[in-house]
């Protein structure tokens, strides 16, 4: 079922520039921070030099900046900029717009149970992944 939600979703929400990659990465960097190209790398599941390219692009773009790390100058910290910040919102406001337009769609038996079901999946968001780590 959720498979099918996610898919309704990404059909049902205008399109963007960036692919999900860039949009989870961001979104990650703005709930969490100044974070280690390796840590964006492990978040994401996709290559070092993948990773690093996607950083560029987002920089160039203005999403995000980039500066050494001060504990290990080899590594690279990414952290997004207020128009990084403006973008996510931009679109999660987009998407908002069209998801309230189907929600008001539904019968009020549909919605309350949909509101019900709010709470579970906001827990279900919250919990921690980790790569490998057998599920709860």
């Amino acid at each position: 079922m959720l498979e099918r939600l996610h898919s309704w979703l990404r059909q049902a929400t205008p399109a963007v520039e960036w692919n999900s990659v860039a949009l989870s990465t961001l979104a990650l960097l703005g709930r969490r921070g100044r974070l280690r190209i390796t840590d964006l790398v492990a978040a994401a599941r996709i290559t070092q030099p993948g990773m690093t390219s996607l950083v560029a692009r987002m920089a160039t773009a203005g999403l995000v900046v980039k500066e050494a790390d001060p504990a290990d100058g080899r590594a690279t910290l990414v952290s997004v900029t207020p128009a990084g910040h403006a973008y996510l919102e931009q679109i999660h406001e987009r998407r908002a717009e069209v998801i309230a337009g189907h929600v008001r769609g539904l019968s009020p038996a549909r919605l309350q149970s949909l509101i019900g079901a709010l709470d579970a999946l906001e827990t279900l968001a919250a919990q921690p992944i980790t790569p490998g780590a057998e599920p709860r």
